[in-house]
Formats: structure tokens, C-alpha cells, sequence
């Protein structure tokens, strides 16, 4: 079951990433994941993604994450970064994770903030001015 405000037109593209993930199992477990709810008594529902942008480079993994609004505020993010910051220390061949935010996105910067990562320096991308974020897995 889905969320009714989810997917979004971005989150579409990552799930095709997931497919080609599970297609592409040499990858595990550097693949997007889905993040699931309990809220309506027992009946999952998908309610966003978070995930690895690829595997490890030059020791580096880039996370990504993403919540439906209307289940934003639990905490769902806060948890899945957690458990994307876990995987990545158990697995071999990253020893930074690193993830932007847009400089407007204040929960998305608490929920990393919660979750032991440090804020760099802003940055410019094709989307914009945004904040880079770090967590050093050494």
C-alpha cells in the first residue's frame, strides 16, 4: 500500500533504482530503499525512500533520502538515515557518508544533524544553493 501523497515525480525515478538494484546485486547494499509506516494499525504503506546514491567512491557514499509531508515529523527520516549510517559502517569500502540539503530544508537538517553528521560548507548544484553535509565512519 502507498501513502496518498507519495510517490512523488522524483521518488518514481528512484524507485526504478531500486528495481535495478535488486537486478544488481553486487551493489548490496549500496541501493535505495523504501521507508515504510505502521501508523494505520498493522497496514504498511510506503511513505518515502532513502537510500545510497551508488556504491562507495574514493571511500564515499552519498545518501539521499525523502519523506511523504504527510508523514513527515515522526521521525521516519531520523530512522532511516540511522539505519542507511549503520549499513554503511558494516560494509566494507566507505569511510565518509556525505548528503546535501537545500539551505531552506531545516528538518532535513535536523534529521542529519541528529544523526551524527556535521555541516560543511554550502555548495551550488543544478538545483541551487544547498548545504553539504559529512558523518567520517573512522
Amino acid at each position: 500500500m502507498w501513502a496518498e501523497d507519495y510517490p512523488r515525480e522524483g521518488d518514481l525515478q528512484v524507485a526504478g533504482w531500486i528495481v535495478e538494484g535488486v537486478k544488481n546485486v553486487r551493489d548490496y547494499p549500496w541501493v535505495p530503499y523504501t521507508v515504510v509506516d505502521d501508523w494505520a494499525g498493522g497496514d504498511w504503506e510506503v511513505v518515502g525512500g532513502a537510500g545510497f546514491h551508488g556504491p562507495p567512491h574514493d571511500g564515499v557514499v552519498t545518501i539521499g533520502y525523502g519523506i511523504a509531508e504527510s508523514r513527515q515529523g515522526r521521525g521516519l527520516a531520523t530512522s532511516a538515515v540511522l539505519q542507511l549510517v549503520d549499513k554503511a559502517r558494516v560494509a566494507a569500502g566507505a569511510h565518509l557518508i556525505d548528503a546535501t540539503t537545500a539551505l531552506d530544508n531545516i528538518a532535513s537538517q535536523r534529521v542529519l544533524a541528529k544523526a551524527g553528521f556535521t555541516r560543511g560548507e554550502d555548495r551550488s548544484s543544478e538545483e541551487g544553493p544547498e548545504q553539504y553535509w559529512f558523518l567520517d565512519l573512522v
